[in-house]
């Protein structure tokens, strides 16, 4: 049925296996898993009975299917027909990504729907995307409510659904970017990230993004990264090293540094004279 090199740094694949109710109701899941993958990992595959959806997180694949090679980058989610022969493998050592095999319900009907719209297997960024899979994984992972994991794979289909067709509007969806940022704040965020989450350049995203909100992307991030760190400070016992770490810090000099110049204070003295 293929070639399988699950070649990975890290690598999570969680089994499901459907009561008949499921089967004969809801969407549901076969697999779900996280990979972060070597240089060599490659699936080769065919007349699998399951629907995919890949979604890359951070670095990029590429994808041959259908007779078509797509290059899998940050913030895009391949939807699969696994009885078609595909092949995915990494453009860049690290290439991470989500995934779901799903079955049931409508599923081939959605996806007839969502190929109709895009004329393509690859769906531009939709945001809250990562939100709904870190969901279902939780779900396999903790024998959850199959139920609620049907809701959560429509939900998939229908945010899918709502994206714009090309993915290259030049207008920004401000209040999207702003929610992802809210979601995903301790990540390690860049501008470039975000401005490829919405499919713009570099210098574009951050001047539309400037213009709407008044605030340089990379300003309005921190700003709300230093808006969480006093509120643990202040309402947590968290050592500052934690905080910094949970707020997008990575290096605890650097949030240290940033927040005096900030505040004027260390996190220390902000916490003092707070209490």
């Amino acid at each position: 049925m293929g070639i399988f090199n699950e070649s990975c740094y890290e690598k999570t694949n969680l089994i499901h296996i459907p009561s008949s109710k499921a089967r004969d109701l809801y969407y549901y899941v076969q697999w779900t898993g996280h990979f972060i993958c070597r240089k060599d990992f490659m699936i080769d595959r065919r007349d699998f009975d399951s629907y995919l959806l890949l979604h890359t997180i951070t670095g990029s694949g590429t994808l041959l299917y259908e007779g078509q090679e797509y290059a899998l980058t940050p913030g895009t989610t391949a939807l699969i027909d696994c009885k078609l022969h595909h092949i995915y493998h990494p453009l860049d050592d690290g290439w991470e990504f989500t995934y779901i095999h799903l079955q049931g319900a409508e599923s081939a009907r959605l996806y007839s729907c969502i190929r109709k719209r895009f004329s393509t297997c690859l769906i531009p960024t939709a945001i809250g995307i990562e939100r709904y899979i870190d969901r279902v994984m939780s779900l396999v992972r903790d024998a959850g409510s199959e139920e609620i994991c049907s809701a959560l794979l429509y939900r998939i289909f229908m945010t899918l659904l709502d994206q714009p067709a090309g993915g290259t509007a030049g207008a920004l969806d401000v209040s999207s970017i702003m929610t992802y940022i809210a979601d995903n704040y301790h990540l390690d965020l860049s501008v470039s990230k975000l401005a490829a989450l919405m499919h713009m350049s570099r210098t574009h995203f951050s001047g539309e993004f400037k213009r709407l909100t008044g605030y340089a992307p990379h300003r309005y991030l921190t700003i709300f990264r230093l808006s969480a760190a006093k509120q643990m400070l202040t309402s947590t016992n968290l050592p500052v090293s934690e905080i910094a770490e949970r707020c997008g810090f990575h290096e605890v000099s650097s949030f240290i540094r940033t927040f005096r110049t900030a505040e004027g204070v260390s996190p220390h003295q902000f916490r003092k004279q707070k209490r």
